[in-house]
């Protein structure tokens, strides 16, 4: 409330960059500047798209009274500050004290949650802003925070993961150890015994976990061979269990996603096999029903929506649940009460229980390329770069029951990258337009090495078709042939369709073949003794 990985990397409704310490960083222009003296970041904000900066920005939208959109609330309204209060500003990250310039940092992860902001810096510096009553930004007190202030506190090794729920939060470092900090009544944060855990505490008794997930009163851990297990009251009965087995990988078709919503989650699997359970009410599961379902359930959408194409995304809001397909169709399921669904013919109805084409691209008139939830919305970005919303993003907006198209004019010079949604609020990630030179090192199918320099590359596209012009390689069936980068953060292949940018330095491989088969014979490279030895 991500990006895709090989194996189900994740990171729930923010986006990550990948850090490549022996490479050229994937976001190697996105310097920050904090003020040393103080532990709060200064953010310059504005409204004018023109002003100077180091050629990226955040632009932030949504409710701000918690302070999770990065800056401190108008003085003159401090008091009595209404909900619907909305401030769409330009953050840039050059900061400056003074003039001068301090320590460099950049940006490498933002997570949002319901009304609070994690920043995560390539030194694994974690700055957070916004409410804090349940002691969720682990800062040892339970004060609201109206700017970003830096969590004092050491990490075991690099942060990897940090996922956001309405009263706790979850951090996953290299080492695929959990530290946890907020409000554990219903035992979410697995075995602590206490009910508040006010700032990072290590569990200390858990095995190596590669992917944490959470919903707003139970946690999802993905071990090394892809088992899932559950903590806390996902059947809201006062009832938690701790790390309870619901979910093992079928090694041949590993995990790709887990979503999770309020109260139910959703796996999605590298052949685009869908799992679901949870709480049901709202026919979040797409079941064709509203009755609750605690064991993990596939959800044969195929014989449903009629499709070929396999889903390849999927999102969770608080009760509803998107789906994205290859070839960019939307469906989706659950409550439509604030038009979160975008579909104007459900206007009357509370929910939809059953997976459906949501025709969004009719709508927009665009491809759909990538799909977020808020609590009461959905943040659609197509592939001409515009964004459209549907439901409410802030609340007491009026709701938009079908897509609506965000404008802003910092659209016209620059590209979406990313989005990160909170609950009530969203933070859009923006850098100048795709142009760049490539040095790669180039392992073709049979094994074969290249050397290539790509110049002036303004797509991933463009990017594919360079390599097989300088190599020389044969066009294949575009179904048969995968590119894939080497991700050195987790020491593993990613596949590139998944990703936005490329480190201007990085290892390339082509291989040719089914999905299923190119998934099972890199699989053996994600070993927990190469994760673990990061």
């Amino acid at each position: 409330m991500g990006n895709s990985y090989v194996s189900g990397k994740s990171t729930s409704q923010g986006f990550y960059r990948q850090h490549e310490p022996n490479y050229a960083p994937t976001f190697d222009s996105h310097s920050m500047i904090f003020e040393p003296s103080n532990a709060y970041m200064n953010w310059p904000i504005t409204s004018d798209p023109e002003c100077e900066h180091d050629g990226t920005v955040f632009l932030t939208l949504g409710n701000y009274q918690y302070g999770q959109l990065l800056h401190k609330r108008p003085r003159e309204i401090t008091q009595n500050m209404p909900n619907d209060i909305c401030m769409e500003t330009l953050c840039h990250p050059l900061i400056q004290s003074n003039g001068v310039r301090c320590s460099n940092q950049n940006i490498r992860m933002i997570e949002c949650g319901i009304a609070q902001t994690f920043l995560v810096t390539i030194d694994n510096l974690v700055y957070v802003s916004g409410n804090n009553f349940f002691g969720q930004l682990g800062l040892n007190h339970a004060k609201t925070v109206y700017e970003p202030v830096r969590l004092n506190f050491a990490f075991d090794s690099q942060i990897i993961e940090v996922v956001c729920s309405q009263f706790h939060t979850l951090f996953l470092t290299a080492k695929g150890s959990v530290y946890v900090c907020g409000y554990n009544y219903y035992s979410q944060l697995s075995s602590l015994s206490e009910n508040w855990v006010m700032e990072p505490t290590l569990l200390k008794d858990l095995d190596t976990i590669h992917h944490v997930y959470s919903g707003q009163r139970f946690t999802l851990f993905q071990t090394h061979d892809g088992t899932i297990l559950l903590n806390g009251d996902i059947e809201e009965t006062n009832l938690p269990v701790n790390r309870k087995p619901v979910f093992i990988q079928d090694p041949t078709d590993p995990i790709r996603r887990v979503a999770c919503g309020d109260c139910h989650f959703v796996i999605l699997t590298q052949l685009g096999r869908v799992y679901v359970c949870g709480r049901n009410y709202s026919g979040a599961l797409g079941l064709g029903h509203t009755e609750d379902v605690f064991e993990v359930t596939e959800l044969k959408y195929k014989e449903i929506v009629n499709t070929e194409s396999i889903i390849v995304d999927v999102q969770c809001g608080d009760s509803h649940t998107m789906f994205r397909t290859r070839d960019g169709h939307i469906y989706g399921c659950g409550y439509n009460t604030k038009g979160q669904l975008g579909i104007p013919g459900f206007e009357k109805e509370n929910f939809v229980s059953t997976v459906t084409d949501l025709k969004i691209h009719e709508y927009t008139g665009r491809r759909i390329t990538d799909v977020r939830c808020g609590r009461e919305c959905t943040v659609f970005l197509s592939d001409k770069n515009e964004i459209f919303i549907s439901g409410q993003l802030w609340r007491d907006q009026c709701f938009q029951h079908k897509p609506t198209k965000f404008h802003h004019p910092i659209f016209e010079k620059k590209n979406i990258c990313s989005m990160a949604v909170g609950g009530y609020h969203m933070i859009i990630y923006l850098e100048d337009k795709f142009i760049k030179d490539y040095s790669i090192e180039f392992e073709d199918e049979i094994n074969a090495t290249y050397q290539i320099k790509l110049s002036n590359i303004t797509s991933i596209e463009s990017f594919i078709d360079g390599i097989e012009k300088h190599a020389k390689l044969e066009r294949k069936s575009r179904k048969q042939v995968y590119y894939l980068v080497w991700n050195t953060n987790f020491n593993r292949f990613e596949f590139i369709c998944n990703i936005r940018t490329i480190p201007s330095q990085c290892f390339i491989k082509r291989m040719i073949g089914t999905l299923s088969e190119v998934v099972s014979r890199i699989e053996p490279s994600y070993n927990v003794d190469s994760f673990v030895g990061m």
